[in-house]
């Protein structure tokens, strides 16, 4: 372990480290860490001790200004960044960006913070010092390493087939969130099908049609298996009252708090037996087929990772509206002009720009709202590699392609991350009420809540119209005029 900035912290030390989850911390940690010191020490292990608490004392990643001076010295110097990266670590790094990090938000630090797979062990104070040396123009710069990675995101009762409702492929074993409904015209058909948004392609071609089912199979499972546990702990438990309650009435004793409880109890299996059956009621229906899908692409520049489902015939299509944000959540926006009501109708497509303020809806995480990053998230093309995933541009790159860069979505809340797996393909608003995006993955960070990562729309509906589609919403105006969503 090694603790930049502080004294002698630069070189790694052994640590014997104490995680604590979940309570049961010691009052004293300075006289506790000492004896299991002294106690390691007398087994022949000489190393530091250190006690933590998980998630206390834990910084909070924050978005940063793009008209932030640290952002023109991190673009100055990103492609030596980078260049540093692949001589030092190949192909052994995940991610590359700038954030303003700190515990609270009027104790940030600008900090370029690389991405590495857990465990990975490294010099990574002599490769922080590379990296320093290349920022020398803004010394309040400060460099971090993180364990994470770009992953998918796949994986409140509303009406079936609702934007944020549980979707996913037939046999697949995945879920996602169903994000919205659209208009498709494809290959020169005069009849627009009706199709619902995807955050996520398939892995099968679009001539293979795969069946997606809302809720996701894997829910459906996942909420059986649970109803079923908590059933047959309350059986137990009744088993044991009832067993109590007959020695005391074997000795001539009534209680009746205690019939009081087992009444509880059956009222309470009860109530488990018919949310079983609820369920089983709503066994996943057939959404529809796949009609188009991005497959794994590049676009412009950025990850295009989307796909379209042909609804099923008689399958009502609702309307795409604004996310049921709360007055929590609305206190990071409600002083903005022109704000769009919490369920208002979607007012058009935009575009996700840096700085700005989007939410989102979906099957995890319910509704979150986060700010977009002043920095694009580098991710290395070796990643796709690595993973075994072939990306075919969608628009010819040149062979010195390095990477994407992605957009990133910081929630606001600090400590709750703006997605989880699931939340894959939800729509993105911003408060406007105009749909700018699709969430098709996250930014899985050990070390803080996790941003999200998202394909800007207008990139999506030029990418259908290379595949000789025309996407609109029935609802709202077309975007006719694609502006550029990449640096």
């Amino acid at each position: 372990m090694s603790k930049p900035n502080y004294p002698g912290g630069e070189t790694p030390k052994n640590v014997f480290l104490i995680t604590f989850f979940d309570g049961g911390l010691p009052k004293q940690l300075g006289p506790t860490r000492d004896k299991i010191r002294e106690f390691l020490a007398m087994q022949g292990l000489h190393v530091d001790v250190e006690i933590s608490v998980l998630g206390y004392f834990r910084q909070v990643i924050f978005p940063i200004s793009a008209s932030d001076r640290a952002v023109q010295t991190y673009m100055e110097a990103e492609n030596g960044i980078i260049g540093c990266l692949n001589r030092n670590l190949t192909s052994r790094w995940e991610g590359l960006s700038l954030f303003n990090i700190g515990f609270t938000q009027d104790k940030i630090t600008p900090t370029i913070v690389v991405y590495v797979p857990p465990t990975m062990s490294f010099d990574w104070a002599t490769l922080r010092m590379h990296i320093l040396a290349l920022t020398i123009s803004y010394p309040d710069i400060n460099v971090a390493v993180h364990p994470g990675a770009v992953t998918g995101a796949v994986d409140t009762e509303s009406l079936p087939g609702a934007p944020g409702d549980s979707i996913g492929t037939k046999g697949s074993g995945s879920s996602g969130t169903l994000g919205g409904y659209f208009d498709l015209e494809i290959h020169g058909e005069t009849d627009r099908k009706r199709a619902s948004a995807l955050g996520s392609s398939p892995t099968h071609d679009d001539e293979s049609r795969c069946e997606v089912m809302s809720p996701s199979e894997e829910d459906v499972t996942t909420d059986i298996d649970q109803i079923n546990a908590s059933r047959d702990n309350l059986k137990v438990k009744k088993a044991e009252l009832v067993k109590k309650d007959d020695e005391y009435k074997s000795l001539g004793i009534s209680k009746k708090s205690l019939s009081s409880r087992i009444t509880e109890v059956t009222q309470s299996i009860q109530i488990q037996e018919e949310k079983l059956q609820k369920v089983k009621n709503s066994l996943p229906y057939t959404l529809g087929k796949v009609l188009l899908s991005s497959g794994t692409a590049w676009y412009d520049g950025q990850v295009s990772d989307w796909a379209f489902v042909e609804l099923e015939a008689g399958r009502l299509a609702i309307p795409n509206t604004m996310p049921l944000y709360n007055k929590a959540q609305a206190r990071d926006f409600r002083n903005q002009p022109s704000v769009a009501e919490a369920g208002a109708p979607a007012t058009g497509f935009g575009k996700i720009q840096l700085g700005q303020i989007y939410l989102k809806n979906g099957r995890a995480t319910g509704v979150t709202v986060g700010v977009c990053n002043g920095v694009h998230l580098f991710v290395p093309k070796h990643v796709r590699h690595v993973r075994g995933i072939s990306w075919t541009p969608l628009l010819p790159l040149d062979n010195s392609f390095p990477g994407s860069r992605e957009f990133l979505i910081i929630p606001t809340s600090g400590t709750a991350g703006f997605c989880q797996p699931g939340d894959s393909g939800s729509l993105v608003y911003d408060i406007h009420g105009k749909i700018c995006g699709l969430l098709f993955g996250g930014l899985k960070d050990e070390l803080v809540a996790a941003p999200a990562v998202v394909t800007a729309f207008p990139n999506i509906i030029e990418a259908i119209k290379e595949k000789g589609g025309v996407l609109t919403d029935p609802n709202v105006p077309p975007y006719e005029e694609i502006e550029d969503c990449s640096y």
